[in-house]
């Protein structure tokens, strides 16, 4: 019973990667268009390809921050009632009583939960990573740990730890097998 929580814990690790990514392309994509329709549709030359490819890489660092406030969200949605190696994570509602369909309402007491979960556990590897670096290193802090992607690496690993943390823990959610 204990695998289902590493399984729903990588699901939600490639679930989180498929929604960022995607809406980082979307994104800069979008935002790419837009500026070259708002620059009056310049002739496609070299020169005007480059410009717009410089263009979309900028805003495809940004997309990729909005693309994971998005794939938090969205993620931990996509692996509730699916069936993984016979087993599924339902909702229950007040009652106890599992919840057939998809409701928004229990569904964000559960995100709540599992987002502070994500927010302290976050911390705590900020935390244990100023100090393993500290004891490893010596001297000042390396502030290279909290670029873009030392964050994402970070949200990753809390957010899986978060989902098996909060999928064991919560009384309003249950493990529970399928056909």
């Amino acid at each position: 019973m204990s695998s289902i929580y590493v399984l729903l814990a990588l699901r939600w690790i490639v679930a989180f990667a498929i929604v960022g990514i995607v809406s980082a392309i979307g994104f800069a994509s979008a935002m790419s268009v837009v500026i070259y329709l708002y620059k009056g549709m310049a002739p496609l030359n070299s020169n005007t390809w480059s410009a717009l490819g410089i263009i979309w890489q900028f805003w495809l660092g940004v997309g990729y921050g909005v693309g994971m406030i998005v794939g938090v969200v969205i993620a931990l949605r996509m692996i509730l009632y699916r069936c993984i190696e016979g087993s599924m994570a339902i909702l229950l509602n007040c009652k106890g009583e599992s919840v057939e369909q998809f409701e928004w309402k229990p569904y964000f007491k559960f995100w709540r939960q599992w987002f502070f979960s994500l927010i302290w556990l976050n911390a705590a590897h900020a935390i244990l990573l100023m100090v393993t670096h500290k004891l490893i290193f010596g001297g000042g802090l390396w502030l290279g740990w909290f670029s873009g992607v030392g964050m994402g690496v970070m949200m990753v690993v809390s957010g899986a730890l978060g989902v098996i943390i909060t999928i064991r823990r919560r009384s309003r959610v249950c493990v529970q097998s399928c056909c």
